[in-house]
């Protein structure tokens, strides 16, 4: 679930390790190689070269693609671009999910230790 949040989100880059990255051949977007540094999973990363927004995301393993993810329709809210259309796909479970935003606002950004649990309230088994 966490991992889904990250993709809608468009916080694709936590935990993973670039192995290789370039322009495109249609010279409209970067494309990143990456490699899961906990799982060994591979990544595949497409980002608008002009906007530098993330456009499309591929997790695969040696048994195939795991899931695929798409963001489109970037339109300004406030003072950034937000993708009002996201895409999940997952092969494996036949499962294709399609969020659109027709209003979203953005609200004001916490600091992360906004959402840090204090050392002597975790539970003995939690790791950071």
């Amino acid at each position: 679930f966490a991992e889904t949040i990250h993709l809608i989100s468009g916080n694709i880059l936590e935990n993973l390790v670039l192995e290789s990255g370039g322009l495109a051949e249609d010279g409209l977007h970067f494309l990143l190689k990456a490699k899961g540094s906990k799982t060994g999973d591979q990544f595949l990363i497409e980002t608008d070269a002009r906007e530098l927004v993330p456009t499309r995301l591929e997790k695969s393993n040696e048994a195939g693609l795991i899931y695929s993810t798409e963001w489109g329709d970037y339109r300004k809210v406030g003072n950034r671009l937000f993708a009002h259309q996201v895409i999940l796909y997952r092969p494996n479970r036949e499962e294709k999910l399609v969020l659109t935003f027709q209003k979203p606002k953005i609200n004001v950004g916490l600091p992360a230790s906004a959402f840090r649990i204090p050392a002597e309230s975790r539970p003995t088994c939690w790791s950071e």
